[in-house]
Order: C-alpha cells, then sequence, then structure tokens
C-alpha cells in the first residue's frame, strides 16, 4: 500500500491526479471526506466494489452510497423530482451536517452496489459546504468524471478510523492501494434520508 501526505489548504495537481490513477486503475484509496476518512473506488468498476466489501469483511446484502459533485452527475444515476431537488438543496444550505439521501436508482451502476434494491444512498458534495475537505474530494470526482463509492473506514461493525497513521497496521490481509493522509478528522458521519416518498422525509440514520 503507498501512503502519501497532503496539505488540503494546498492542494497539489500531481497528488489529485495520483488518486485518479488509482482510482482509474480499479484501486481502492483512503481518502479525507467532508465527513469522515473513507475507503473510495471509480463507483463503475465491478472489480474495485468488490475489493472494498473484501476489505471491509463486509456483508453483501448492506448496500454502498456515493458521491457526486453535481446535481447533473446525481440526476444521471438517480430519479430525481423538483422536490427532491428542493429538500438536497435546502440541507446544503444548512452547512450543519453532511447529508446522504436515499433516492430511487436509475440501475446504471453495478448491481453490487445496492445488490438488487431499487435505490441509491447518495451524497452531493457542494461549493456551499466551505469545506477543504469536500473541495478535495469534489476534485476527485471531477477529474475522475464518475462518482465514488465512500463507505467507513474500517472493517465492518468496527469503530472507523480518524487518523490514516493506523491504517497500515489495522487491515491485516486485504488491504487499500493507497492512503492519503490529511491528518486526523473527528467528524461524524453524515445523516441519512430516504426521500423517495413524496413529501415524506424518513430518517435512516441521525
Amino acid at each position: 500500500m503507498e501512503k502519501i501526505k497532503i496539505d488540503l489548504e494546498n492542494i497539489k495537481k500531481e497528488d489529485v491526479a495520483l488518486v485518479v490513477k488509482y482510482l482509474r486503475e480499479g484501486g481502492v484509496v483512503v481518502l479525507p471526506t467532508d465527513t469522515v476518512y473513507g475507503l473510495h473506488c471509480d463507483a463503475n468498476s465491478l472489480t474495485a466494489i468488490r475489493k472494498i466489501y473484501k476489505i471491509k469483511k463486509k456483508t453483501k446484502q448492506k448496500p454502498l452510497l456515493i458521491l457526486v459533485n453535481s446535481m447533473a452527475m446525481l440526476e444521471k444515476y438517480c430519479f430525481l423530482s423538483r422536490n427532491q431537488k428542493k429538500i438536497i438543496n435546502k440541507n446544503i444550505k444548512q452547512k450543519n451536517r453532511a447529508e446522504t439521501v436515499v433516492l430511487k436508482s436509475r440501475k446504471v451502476l453495478p448491481l453490487e452496489i445496492n445488490y438488487g434494491l431499487d435505490s441509491q444512498a447518495v451524497r452531493l458534495l457542494s461549493k456551499l459546504s466551505n469545506s477543504f475537505r469536500s473541495d478535495f474530494i469534489r476534485t476527485v470526482i471531477k477529474k475522475l468524471g464518475t462518482p465514488l463509492v465512500s463507505t467507513s473506514l474500517n472493517i465492518s461493525e468496527k469503530k472507523p478510523l480518524n487518523d490514516p497513521e493506523s491504517v497500515l497496521g489495522y487491515f491485516k490481509t486485504d488491504k487499500p492501494d493507497l492512503a492519503v493522509d490529511a491528518g486526523r478528522i473527528l467528524g461524524k458521519p453524515s445523516r441519512i434520508l430516504d426521500i423517495r416518498e413524496r413529501k415524506i422525509i424518513n430518517v435512516l440514520r441521525e
């Protein structure tokens, strides 16, 4: 596993290029997000998705969320009504906590992401989030041109890691291909809101 250190306030093009290179080659990459550190891969890469499940020792019945950097990208992968768009924009502008929403999937991505479910958990990373971490991930997604699968940095059912310094000794067998170290992150996972039902918001994770 390769590891690099970055300064989120002074992102270098070569660092972004290296991350994108690993992602395009089907690699799994540890990245700082707008919430916590996570394991990431190209959402279109079936090989990489299966690798994430293997690294996390994750039960395949548990779906994975994706990160997108624009409403246009979100609409490419999920059905989105005018009311759902309003809910997402409203939550982004509140800036108090990141929101992941569950929408009806267009089933464009590999089925292993949600294992046959017609839903998709997705988080829109916005310029309004005022976070250097969000800016970094948005830049990576833009350069890659596709959404990122994102899941917490841990083995399933264990506490997520908040410091990439721990990664080397944490994963004993199956490991990520690249770890991007931006220092400790003491953030919180996003809330998850199911907004598939018209005018009803179901909170799946507070």
